[in-house]
Formats: C-alpha cells, structure tokens, sequence
C-alpha cells in the first residue's frame, strides 16, 4: 500500500478552491505555459485583476465547469501580486458582506416607519372597516344558506382571513408594493 504525495493533498486541496474562483468569475483553462506543458493553466478574472494557477493533471476533473482556451492571455502578474490581488478582492467582499448585514439588522430608516397621524388614521379606518365587511360577507356566506352553528361561524372567520389576505394582495399590486392598504397615499 502506498502512503499519498503530501504536496499533491496540497496541490488538490488548492485546486478545488480554484475550481470554485473558476464558477465564480469568468474563467478559462488550458495547456498556455509552455514551460509547463503537462500543467493546465487556469486563468480567473476578477474586478481586481486576473489571476492564474497551475493545475495538476490529476486535478482536470475538478474543472470540467471552465471553457477551454489555447490562448488565454496572461497579463504578467507575479504570484505575490495574485495573491495581493486576491487578499483586496477578499477584503472587498468581506466589507461588502459587513455592509450587508448592517443593512439587514437595523431598522428601516425613519421616513418609512414614521408615519403622520392623518396617514395613521385613515389606515387604521380603512383596516378596520374593510376587516368589519370581509367577516360580515364571510358570516352571511357561511352561516346563512348552511342554517349556521358555532363551527360554520368559525368558519365564516376563515373567509374573512382569507379575504382580507386578498384584499391586501390586491393594494399590493395595484399600487405601492410596500403597503396592503387600499387607502390612498398609505
């Protein structure tokens, strides 16, 4: 039995985060550096710069999602300015992400939470009066024609969740998507 090469689980291991750079951004592969003629090169092209890897035969299936090229050009960067390249591209979606998650842990800003107590007024108006109807409709609907008990006016409680359900798709739809009321500028 034979122990593994060290340096090809390194190799491997580099190779399927490269693969995973490759899906990513746009990318190629191919046999381009002559001195190398048995090592694919892939190519990566990131909003920092493009950035290259040799890539072992023994890693080829790792990068059957890349387009292959005979001519991809390489723009001479060195490795210390990949890898330099790589850590700015890094640290751009680290902060990038960060932003992200403020974004998504703080409250909307004022204008859209505050509202004036006239807007506050007819929303509420127009919720409660809408709601009323919705069960009124739903109760007659149910217990009425089916000479109702306590379950069918259950029931008719249903009906009017599901109506004012639709009724608040409806507001959405015809006019400002961040509201389910009817009423005019709420």
């Amino acid at each position: 039995m034979s122990t593994p090469d060290p340096m090809g689980t390194v190799y491997r291991e580099r190779a399927h985060l490269v693969a995973h750079l490759a899906a990513l951004y746009p990318s190629t592969i191919g046999l381009t550096d002559p001195s190398e003629a048995d090592w694919a090169v892939v190519t990566v092209n990131t909003p920092e710069g493009q950035m290259c890897w040799h890539i072992s035969p023994n890693d080829y299936d790792l990068f059957e999602h890349v387009p292959r090229s005979l001519d991809a050009a390489w723009d001479g960067h060195t490795t210390e300015e990949k890898y330099a390249r790589l850590d700015a591209h890094t640290r751009a979606l680290a902060q990038k992400e960060s932003t992200t998650m403020d974004q998504q842990t703080h409250l909307p800003v004022n204008e859209m939470v505050v509202k004036t107590a006239g807007t506050y007024g007819r929303d509420l108006l127009e919720r409660t009066l809408s709601t009323f109807l919705q069960s009124f409709v739903g109760g007659i609907v149910i217990t009425q024609p089916l000479d109702g008990s306590m379950w069918y006016a259950a029931g008719a409680g249903g009906v009017g969740a599901v109506l004012a359900l639709g009724k608040g798709l409806i507001a959405r739809w015809r006019d400002v998507t961040n509201s389910a009321s009817l009423a005019k500028g709420v």
